[in-house]
């Protein structure tokens, strides 16, 4: 996974009320290391073992990122904090009191029948928001596990491990209309304008749920144009095939789009406000290059 980083926000201060409530001192149990653990400075590691204290992933001055594998057995009594440069793949194991994750961290929960503080996760959802909550799942070998997270980015449900490889999210597939007034398709790449792209609602789903924050074009991310001086997102909600319907039309930057190397197939893929996936194509003819 290729991740920008751009800063070390996460929740200091659910973090320090964790910590000093952590002082209180819950009932000790064996364990194998007394105190703070620190996970720092590049690598990957596996937490199968019993910490009495907090547990930190990655440090903010770090160049490289450092991967932790909680795994079954594995016990944090306190905190386990995740800074930007860290990655936890959490596969089992406890945590008593709270997963702090950082605005540029990342999380990978495995495992199956998903539910959030008791709800279960509806079926094909990949990710999901969790300021401050509990998720559930069960692993592959029936046992059930639960873990408080407050986390500045989706938590990650891949799904189970499946001969090292994890399995393939569901993806659903949405009708994408580039141009939806123009039957070719026709975007000169050098013109300084914008080009609309309409996500299309039907029966069975509704495209006003796509958080346009995370719609990609060909892997390429941040291509819709902002305008005014508070730099609003150019998107809007409108029936645009006169369906009664409505959908999401969100302009991109065409001088992004040229920079993005963008050819005759424009694959898009987004996510809803409630984490589920979605992919669309259409084409374009292109009339001008940079």
């Amino acid at each position: 996974m290729i991740r920008e980083k751009s800063g070390n926000k996460f929740n200091s201060v659910f973090l320090s009320l964790l910590v000093g409530l952590a002082c209180l001192g819950p009932n000790i149990m064996a364990d194998d290391v007394q105190g703070d653990l620190e996970l720092a400075g590049g690598g990957e590691y596996d937490l199968d073992y019993s910490v009495m204290g907090n547990v930190y992933v990655g440090n903010i001055e770090d160049s490289a990122d450092t991967t932790v594998n909680m795994l079954p057995g594995g016990y944090v009594r306190d905190a386990l904090v995740v800074s930007d440069t860290g990655i936890l793949n959490v596969f089992g194991g406890t945590c008593d009191w709270l997963v702090s994750i950082a605005s540029d961290a990342v999380i990978n929960v495995y495992g199956t029948n998903y539910q959030v503080d008791g709800e279960p996760v509806g079926e094909g959802v990949t990710e999901v928001y969790m300021p401050l909550n509990e998720l559930a799942w069960v692993d592959g070998d029936g046992n059930d596990y639960s873990l408080f997270i407050c986390s500045d980015v989706m938590v990650q449900l891949p799904g189970l491990v499946s001969d090292g490889m994890n399995q393939e999210p569901e993806v659903i597939n949405v009708e994408v209309d580039i141009k939806p007034d123009s039957s070719d398709n026709a975007v000169n790449l050098r013109s300084k304008g914008v080009v609309p792209v309409a996500f299309v609602s039907n029966e069975t789903f509704d495209a006003t749920r796509i958080d346009f924050e995370t719609v990609t074009v060909n892997g390429n991310v941040g291509l819709i144009k902002c305008r005014g001086k508070k730099q609003r997102p150019m998107v809007s909600e409108t029936d645009v095939n006169g369906d009664g319907l409505v959908d999401l039309l969100v302009k991109l930057d065409t001088q992004m789009l040229a920079d993005a190397g963008v050819e005759s197939v424009c694959e898009f893929t987004a996510t809803t406000y409630d984490g589920m996936a979605v992919r669309g194509s259409d084409s374009i003819t292109v009339v001008g290059r940079k």
